[in-house]
């Protein structure tokens, strides 16, 4: 007698199947594993003839299934595709964002008669010890959400073609909500913009972070941290009008400077710190509208223990001269915008990470959620840093410089050899050490490789003029006390920072036409070499000198980097090409798989051709495959 087996597992069609993660994006990869998990038997198609799976059905548990995507054939670009699982009418599917590798990379030349930007790049900092890192708030994660997910998803809802889907707010909204429910967390904040695709969530552990990180609608996902206000040590002061106690000012030689300008209030120095005494009459007459990105109100003024740091920082870049003292500003007459993003905790001020990415991305003249949208400033005043790379300030950073924003960032104060917090470290950014009195390297100064500059940070210890006063740096302070204003000496490469700031509007004030790279090059080229001679780790390329720099910009009128032509050909034929950014940086899009020749170079004589004798020029040759992107650094020289 035969068995009856018409109700077995084998044959049972499973009434509920899930599939892990049901966002799949192969950005330049051609590979990976979903898991599907069935309480019967499935089966599995594709709606692409590009997008492979290694099975086309399964049984009861959990199986896991290769996903391949086959480029060949198609035109290089992006696509989107699905993956159908089927059982007793059970369907559930997973979204596949496809694109081809893209080739990006930097231009920059070594013979230093083009104007490049910062060559250190801070991805080798070390890790440190635990207690020099910021406090990780548990449970809370940031995700810059995937563009290109985005753009598929508002294709398939819209029955647009990916090239005329364009993602707004509203859709990363939608992304970010389901991407909080498929996971089981909280959205914690809105979506920056649709520039800036970062989001916050909440009642994240590590093993939700593990699979948020594989959804392909994350592009990166970090843990939400309170970056560090780089701490200072105060000595209150008074001033009468006969005292003239800004040492610092002789050492970078800013007299020079000021007789080409005092600044131009057209030139915008934007301070992204704990929060400021906005009130107070030495700053109010330089002051455009600001922001409080932690609050989301326009009103960055902070009553509160973060005050005085970012008071103090901004006074150094543009406070006005007053009648009682004669202190002021590196760039009196440039203007400032000031957008706080500390939160005061337990009487210190600690600053909010996401607070920091917006006020960065506004500053960059990128519309942000909750603020009004400005132009671009030249200057943004970065005194604070992580000794935690995070992918996320990166790319905020870097849609900064690429908008013409200069970025200067202090290099930290934990006396570290070798080590540069972000973003003082990250390629571009101005990074800044401090000198004492006597223009050796201040003791709690961070020396490393992406250290570009030295300036000022004094030292709160000793009064080694004998004057009677600390060696601080003197700058703007407000007495909550008895409110009313003051002035402090404060030491740190915070306080270092806001010298080189100044500095740079000064050079945008005599030179409106310099970018980053251009005003890197001119900083460090005309810096006073100190320590061993040429560029070392403590000093960089020395201290600031503030008079042969603004002399040097106002008859720099040089080629840049951003005069660069880059593109791509295979034999004869030009693939792509555009034009290099601030930075010297290049996005050449999206390639098939091969064997191509890169190449840079400038079109002075505007013939066409960049190749020419008398042209600056650089190539190398490129393999494109299907394991990932392709970087590549143009090195150029003169024919």
């Amino acid at each position: 007698m035969g068995c009856d087996t018409s109700g077995s597992e084998a044959e049972r069609l499973a009434s509920m199947v899930s599939v892990s993660p049901a966002y799949l994006s192969f950005d330049g990869t051609s590979s990976a594993t979903i898991r599907v998990t069935a309480n019967g038997s499935w089966t599995l198609r594709s709606d692409a003839s590009w997008l492979r799976v290694d099975r086309l059905s399964g049984s009861t548990g959990t199986t896991d299934v290769t996903v391949t995507v086959d480029r060949r054939g198609l035109a290089p670009q992006q696509y989107v595709g699905e993956l159908t699982l089927t059982g007793a009418g059970e369907i559930v599917s997973a979204v596949v964002s496809m694109r081809f590798p893209k080739v990006t990379g930097r231009v920059v030349d070594t013979s230093g008669r083009i104007i490049p930007g910062s060559h250190a790049s801070g991805g080798d900092v070390a890790q440190l010890a635990h207690e020099a890192r910021d406090e990780t708030i548990p449970g809370e994660y940031l995700v810059l959400l995937n563009d290109g997910m985005a753009r598929a998803l508002e294709a398939r809802a819209k029955g647009l073609s990916l090239q005329a889907a364009a993602p707004s707010v509203s859709s990363y909204m939608s992304m970010a909500a389901a991407l909080a429910a498929n996971h089981g967390v909280v959205q914690a904040s809105p979506v920056i913009s649709a520039a800036a695709p970062i989001v916050a969530f909440s009642g994240v552990d590590p093993d939700v972070a593990a699979r948020l990180a594989e959804d392909g609608r994350v592009m990166f996902i970090e843990p939400r941290r309170r970056l560090r206000p780089l701490p200072v040590e105060a000595a209150a002061i008074e001033i009468d009008s006969d005292f003239y106690p800004q040492w610092h000012y002789s050492d970078i030689n800013l007299a020079e400077a000021w007789s080409l300008t005092q600044g131009d209030p057209g030139v915008v120095v934007a301070v992204v710190d704990g929060g400021f005494a906005a009130w107070d009459p030495r700053l109010a007459s330089n002051l455009l509208p600001g922001f409080d990105f932690v609050k989301g109100v326009p009103d960055p003024s902070a009553y509160s223990a973060c005050t005085a740091h970012g008071t103090h920082v901004a006074g150094t870049i543009a406070s006005t001269w007053g009648d009682l003292a004669d202190v002021g500003g590196v760039a009196p007459k440039v203007s400032l915008r000031l957008l706080r993003v500390g939160i005061e905790n337990d009487g210190s001020c600690v600053l909010d990470d996401l607070a920091v990415y917006n006020a960065i991305l506004y500053a960059a003249g990128v519309g942000v959620s909750g603020a009004p949208q400005i132009p671009p400033v030249d200057v943004i005043n970065l005194s604070l840093g992580t000794y935690e790379y995070s992918g996320i300030l990166e790319w905020v950073v870097r849609v900064a410089l690429e908008a013409g924003v200069s970025v200067v960032a202090a290099a930290g104060n934990d006396s570290f050899d070798g080590v540069v917090m972000f973003p003082a470290a990250f390629q571009g950014v101005i990074g800044v050490s401090a000198t004492d009195m006597t223009e050796g390297r201040a003791h709690y100064s961070n020396a490393g490789p992406q250290v570009d500059v030295a300036a000022p940070g004094g030292d709160t210890r000793y009064d080694r003029d004998l004057d009677g006063w600390l060696d601080g740096v003197i700058s703007l302070g407000w007495d909550l006390v008895n409110d009313q204003a003051t002035y402090v000496a404060l030491q740190g490469t915070s306080m270092a920072t806001p010298h080189v700031a100044g500095v740079v509007a000064l050079m945008r004030s005599v030179n409106p036409d310099l970018d980053p790279g251009a005003v890197m090059t001119l900083v460090r080229a005309t810096a006073r070499d100190l320590g061993a001679p040429g560029p070392d780790p403590i000093f960089g390329w020395g201290i600031v000198d503030a008079g042969a720099a603004v002399r040097a910009a106002s008859s720099m009128y040089g080629v840049k980097l951003s005069d660069v032509t880059v593109r791509v050909r295979r034999g004869s034929t030009i693939m792509a090409f555009s034009r290099a950014g601030p930075t010297g940086a290049f996005d050449l899009g999206q390639f098939a798989e091969g064997t191509y020749v890169l190449e840079a170079g400038t079109d002075l004589d505007k013939d066409g051709v960049i190749d020419d004798p008398g042209e600056f020029y650089g190539s190398a040759t490129i393999n494109v495959t299907y394991a990932g992107d392709v970087t590549k650094i143009i090195e150029l020289d003169l024919r």
